[in-house]
This record gives C-alpha cells, sequence and structure tokens, in this order.
C-alpha cells in the first residue's frame, strides 16, 4: 500500500518551480528594483523552512513576515544560510508585542503603522540603545494599517517628530490591485506619491503580487511579491511565465452506490435524482479543505472533473464518480498545476489565498527539487 495512506493527503511543492518564478518576476523589473518575498503565514501555508531557503538560495534578500514571532523563525532559518546577514525581515504588523527585544536580538525590522507604534519603538530604541532601520507604511487607502491622513499631516507640519528613527523604507498598499482599470489605484498612486516627496532619501514600495505584474508605474524602489510565487498569474492574462508550484492530493477510502431520493452528508442538502456512484476521501475542514466548496466544490480524477455533493464534515468529503473509472485507493487531485486555483476557490465563494493558508498539518508534504 503506498505511503500516501498514511496520511489524509499529500501536498506536493515543486520548489524549482518557486525558484524560476522568482527569476521570471525579476526579468520584468528594472535591475535597480528589489524584489521581496511576502513568507507570511508559514509562507502561505507551504512550509517555511523550505520555501524560505529557496528563495533566499534564488537572491532574494528582502523577506516580509506578519509579526514577530515569523520574524524570529524565518531569522533562525536563514542563520544557517551562507551570507544570512544580508537577508532583511519586515515585520508587517509593527511593534505589536508587549516585549520587543527579539527585534533587536534577530535583527529584525518593524513596520510602523501608527503613531502609537512609532511611540512606542521611540521608547525601546531608546532604553536598548539600539540604532535600527523601519519602514513607515502610509495608509493610502486601504483603512487597514498605516499612518493616517492626520499622521502624516502632522509628521509634515513637524519633520523632527522622525529625527530618532533611519527609515529605511516607505511603503503602502493598493486595495484593488487585482482590478487593473479601477480608478482607485491611481488615486492611492497619487496620494503615495505625494506623501512619499517627504521622505526622500528612503526607498518606496507600493507594488503588491498583482501590481507587480500589472504595471511598472508601482514598482518603484521595491515589490512585495507573495502568491505569485507560488501559485502563478492565474488570476488575470499576464505574459509573464509563472506556473503553479503546488498539488493536492488524496485517495478514495470508499465506494457506495445511492438511489433516488437518497441523501448524503449532514443536512441531507444533496438528494439523488437518479442512481450515483459516490466515493469518501478522507479530507475535510480540519484539514483545511473548506465546508463552503460544500455541493459546489469539485476535484480530479484522471484529468475528469467531480463534483463535491452533501456537506464537507471534519474528516471526510464525498465526490460523485458515477461518470468516472475509480476504485477504494484511486487518487484524487484536490487541486494542481494543471487546474486554475482560483476557479476551485470560486467555487467556494472564497480565494485561493485562504485555500493555501488554511492547509492543515494532516498531509505529508513533499518537495520536489532537481536544482
Amino acid at each position: 500500500m503506498p505511503n500516501q495512506y498514511n496520511y489524509n493527503g499529500t501536498l506536493e511543492i515543486d520548489l524549482d518551480i518557486i525558484s524560476n518564478n522568482y527569476f521570471n518576476i525579476k526579468k520584468i523589473l528594472k535591475k535597480k528594483v528589489c524584489c521581496a518575498a511576502v513568507v507570511k503565514a508559514n509562507a502561505y501555508g507551504l512550509g517555511i523552512n523550505k520555501i524560505a531557503k529557496t528563495l533566499f538560495n534564488s537572491g532574494c534578500r528582502v523577506f516580509f513576515v506578519a509579526n514577530m514571532i515569523e520574524g524570529v523563525k524565518l531569522r533562525t532559518i536563514l542563520r544557517k544560510e551562507k551570507e544570512n546577514n544580508r537577508a532583511i525581515i519586515y515585520i508587517l504588523h509593527g511593534p505589536s508585542e508587549k516585549k520587543l527585544k527579539e527585534y533587536k536580538n534577530f535583527n529584525l525590522r518593524p513596520v510602523i503603522n501608527s503613531f502609537y507604534q512609532l511611540n512606542r519603538w521611540e521608547e525601546y530604541i531608546l532604553s536598548a540603545n539600539y540604532k535600527s532601520k523601519i519602514a513607515i507604511h502610509i495608509d493610502s487607502g486601504m483603512n487597514r494599517l498605516g499612518l493616517s491622513k492626520n499622521e502624516i499631516e502632522k509628521i509634515k507640519t513637524n519633520k523632527r517628530l522622525l529625527d530618532k528613527f533611519h527609515i529605511s523604507l516607505i511603503m503602502s498598499h493598493l486595495s484593488n490591485a487585482e482590478e487593473v482599470d479601477n480608478p482607485l489605484n491611481d488615486y492611492q498612486k497619487e496620494y503615495f506619491d505625494k506623501t512619499a516627496r517627504f521622505f526622500p532619501e528612503s526607498k518606496k514600495s507600493l507594488a503588491n503580487s498583482a501590481a507587480t505584474l500589472s504595471d511598472s508605474k508601482f514598482h518603484y524602489d521595491m515589490v512585495r511579491t507573495g502568491i505569485i510565487i507560488y501559485i502563478g498569474s492565474q488570476f488575470q492574462n499576464y505574459n509573464t511565465k509563472l506556473s503553479n508550484s503546488i498539488c493536492l492530493k488524496t485517495h478514495i477510502i470508499s465506494i457506495n452506490e445511492i438511489k433516488e431520493p437518497e441523501t448524503v452528508g449532514y443536512g441531507s442538502t444533496f438528494r439523488a435524482k437518479k442512481n450515483t456512484m459516490i466515493a469518501t476521501i478522507p479530507v475535510g475542514y480540519a484539514d483545511g479543505y473548506l465546508r463552503s466548496l460544500s455541493n459546489s466544490g469539485f476535484a480530479y480524477i484522471n484529468n475528469k472533473k467531480v463534483d463535491i455533493i452533501g456537506r464537507i464534515s471534519m474528516d471526510l468529503t464525498v465526490i460523485n464518480i458515477t461518470d468516472v473509472e475509480a476504485e477504494i485507493g484511486t487518487e484524487v487531485i484536490l487541486f494542481g498545476p494543471s487546474y486554475n486555483l482560483d476557479d476551485i476557490a470560486a467555487s467556494g465563494n472564497t480565494i485561493s489565498y485562504e485555500l493555501l493558508t488554511n492547509l492543515g498539518n494532516r498531509y505529508k508534504r513533499k518537495y520536489n527539487f532537481k536544482k
């Protein structure tokens, strides 16, 4: 019996594809534009240890994570690599933790999102006698994190507020980058340009993954790429050659035939209208296979699409195999390089980010690489 049967499924990650994606993204950038990698949430659920090393060995020297715990873990990983001191790690949530000593111990740079964080950081660096570089996040219209317009105006009228800080980066975040023609993108860019002029010696960054691919006017000194490194550019038809690096596989553990009007799953939300062959796979919402895919999602057997029927439960999902040949043990592809992950996500009224970052620990992670 194959080893995969010891697990609910196997998550295959092709590290060569991730490396190639990073190289191909860099090809569309001007030489002086830095391509940073966003590896928060355990590298989008794929495993930060292998992913970070792959990106570092591909030339990436700037990383973004969500919080200090992720930053400490990443620095620990990179310290095992050569020239690790060249790697810059920014903490997107900023100095929100109660104790900030790990920023110094692990050489982490906070992204300052408010005057409150600015004041906290000033108190810390004075008490710890610590000179560090920071990023300033400007809220240009996302209204999520970043210095507000009022806070920016205070800085403009009194730049001495920033005298104690070495600001290495000014950044903001587009709220509609996937929509190339959305006028809010240009509105945010205009505000970012106007504000960034007050920081002439700092590097600038506005582009996330989508903005990196959509228009070079968003590139500035640094782009912050995340999802496109891992699954390519499936959400729009860009010319950049990027591929999906992941494939999630499971297998059939039970097969049955039901007849009209028998039902499937909790709540009896699927009712057979004819004789129907059904199969059960050992994956459920405890594995990160979202319940929202119930009665709407789909998978593949031998390149043929099979529908999810009934409600997805904690550990099990039922699929309709009436029109395919299958037996107990047959491989089922939940998503993979040949299938658009965004289409699968959309069937459950969600996005590929949520599918990836919810992947559980019950999958065997298998990393493929030849380089």
